[in-house]
């Protein structure tokens, strides 16, 4: 009998319908490790009671991700949005024409150009009364790509006395010339939606992390990426999938490379139905805690 490939102590007989067959013991190789067995099918590592590892049948892949440790799970949270009609300038919100503003503060703008109201949220998992603010260039062309503005200001009783009305000022007949021979449409408010409620889930964390957990390299000259593929097809289709759309928390989504899209540690922004603007080439924005936007456009 040969000698196992991973392991010159212990042999194998060729006829084994797991990874030994192919050569490669359990024995040595790390807990939930994943390889294909001489059978084609999949097989994980596992440790009995007795402390040895065994190649397991993998006979449903949805299963893996149930029971991964609570470690590799992260919290969402998804709005629920209601047209309205009437602002105050209170309301957490997406699109609009009245932000909250207090005495002192103005419109934001950048290079000529007058910023356009996004939306403002508060954080759905504290239970502070901070309020993020979210304004972005769509009069500039390709402005929305490079610029925007996030501020974020407590909602105290003092401030909300302070509260004083602006709207996005009027362009010079200058600047509406220049726009003109740009051919830029000025379209450029969002239908105002209120966030009623934010709806918590669960989503499984990164890829990348998943890979790790089950030992699979990018790259393997003896599986040929089977694996690896194999477990980023069952990882799209786990209802605990990181979902696309807007969500605070969570798991964040890539356009391009899912694996080596930015962490973020707030708010995420794609396209839903109540933002009837596209971002970029079908794009996606991270914004962390500390009012940093990066973009992701395919």
């Amino acid at each position: 009998m040969p000698f196992c490939h991973n392991d010159t102590s212990k042999k194998y007989t060729r006829n084994e319908k797991s990874p030994l067959g192919l050569g490669y013991t359990a024995s040595v190789e790390p807990i939930n490790k994943i390889l294909i067995g001489k059978d084609n099918n999949y097989y994980i590592v596992k440790q009995y009671n007795n402390n040895l590892k065994r190649w397991k049948k993998i006979n449903d892949f949805s299963t893996l991700f149930n029971d991964l440790p609570k470690e590799y799970f992260t919290d969402a949270y998804k709005p629920t949005t209601e047209s309205i009609t009437t602002e105050t300038g209170l309301e957490e919100k997406f699109g609009g024409e009245i932000p909250f503003f207090i005495k002192g503060e103005k419109w934001p703008s950048k290079n000529e150009y007058n910023m356009t109201f996004f939306c403002q949220f508060k954080d759905p998992r504290k239970k502070d009364n901070i309020l993020y603010r979210v304004f972005i260039n769509i009069d500039e062309p390709y402005g929305i790509c490079e610029d925007y503005w996030i501020n974020k200001i407590e909602m105290s009783p003092q401030n909300i006395k302070k509260q004083i009305i602006i709207k996005k000022p009027e362009y010079s007949e200058q600047i509406k010339k220049k726009i003109e021979l740009e051919h830029i449409e000025l379209e450029n408010n969002f239908k105002p939606f209120e966030i009623i409620e934010w709806n918590k889930h669960s989503e499984i964390k990164s890829f990348s992390k998943i890979i790790e957990y089950f030992n699979i390299p990018e790259y393997n000259i003896n599986n040929t990426n089977k694996e690896y593929n194999k477990l980023q097809e069952e990882y799209g289709d786990s209802p605990n999938s990181p979902e696309y759309g807007v969500k605070v928390g969570g798991t964040p989504v890539s356009t391009q490379d899912q694996d080596s899209v930015l962490e973020y540690d707030l708010l995420q922004l794609s396209y839903e139905h109540y933002i009837n603007y596209s971002w970029g080439d079908a794009g996606i924005a991270h914004i962390s805690e500390n009012c940093h936007l990066i973009w992701d456009c395919c």
